[in-house]
């Protein structure tokens, strides 16, 4: 964060710029201006270049546990909506879909 005169702090001048980091995803932070600041490290972050470097069974594992944490959230936050409903269904379809067609997963 100083190569990039970064701060978490509030009271380090005016040559470093105050951010937050965001809850959901270490590593990436936000300022003031909306500007947001990824300092995730480059060669292993999510990101489409290290995706395709990845193998196959990996990514459909990946898949799997993206499905699996969705359909789970889903779940606590559905209360007859019909929209959440039809958004758990089809999540739960491609899931089986996914283990079906990877049966080693």
């Amino acid at each position: 964060m100083k190569e990039r005169k970064l701060t978490l702090e509030d009271n380090k001048g005016n040559e470093y710029k105050k951010v937050n980091q965001l809850d959901d995803y270490p590593g990436v932070f936000i300022d003031n201006d909306n500007e947001l600041h990824d300092l995730r490290p480059k060669d292993s972050c999510p990101c489409k270049t290290n995706l395709e470097k990845k193998p196959i069974k990996e990514l459909a594992l990946i898949l799997k546990k993206c499905y699996e944490q969705q359909l789970k959230q889903l779940k606590q936050s559905i209360k007859d909506d019909k929209y959440f409903v039809e958004i758990g269904n089809t999540v739960a379809q491609r899931l089986r879909k996914l283990s079906s067609t990877h049966s080693l997963l």
